[in-house]
């Protein structure tokens, strides 16, 4: 209903920039970060995991532009990403933005010295491995439909 609301507010002006991320990251970001240590690991799946039915029901609404967020991690992406995005937000492609984010490319929530590479998803998996086995169940139960509706895999036992 906010989503209705907003965009009945600003109509046609309103631009909606999705980004979407694999829920085992996000998880496992919102776990060691101050701001959501309030939120119980079930919490911050079912949080992630309503990011199914946002994008269900506003995929194909014009404001919305969906964005992987691993279109910018790599350079063979970076540019045809932001080209998308700047299409739909209405303003010139400046090349200078992929300049800034190959030269200042951080990650706050770092795990492990492989995080920071953006180059190296594969060890993103890492994060799956920090998760005890009932945190594994849960986010199962939570979060495999979300998963699979974006294409994420979630690792086998």
């Amino acid at each position: 209903e906010s989503l209705n609301q907003v965009i009945e507010l600003f109509n046609e002006k309103l631009k909606i920039i999705y980004i979407i991320r694999n829920g085992i990251e996000v998880v496992a970001s919102r776990m060691i970060k101050k701001q959501f240590d309030n939120f119980t690991f079930e919490e911050n799946c079912r949080i992630w995991a309503y990011s199914e039915k946002i994008v269900r029901h506003a995929v194909n609404l014009p404001q919305l532009h969906l964005v992987r967020h691993e279109d910018f991690l790599f350079e063979e992406s970076l540019a045809k990403t932001y080209k998308r995005i700047f299409s739909h937000v209405g303003i010139t492609f400046e090349p200078k933005c992929i300049e800034f984010v190959n030269k200042n490319f951080c990650h706050p929530t770092s795990l492990s010295k492989n995080d920071d590479d953006k180059k190296n998803l594969k060890f993103r998996s890492e994060r799956w491995d920090k998760f005890t086995e009932k945190q594994k169940k849960i986010f199962r139960e939570i979060c495999s439909d979300c998963m699979d509706y974006f294409g994420y895999q979630i690792p086998s036992l």
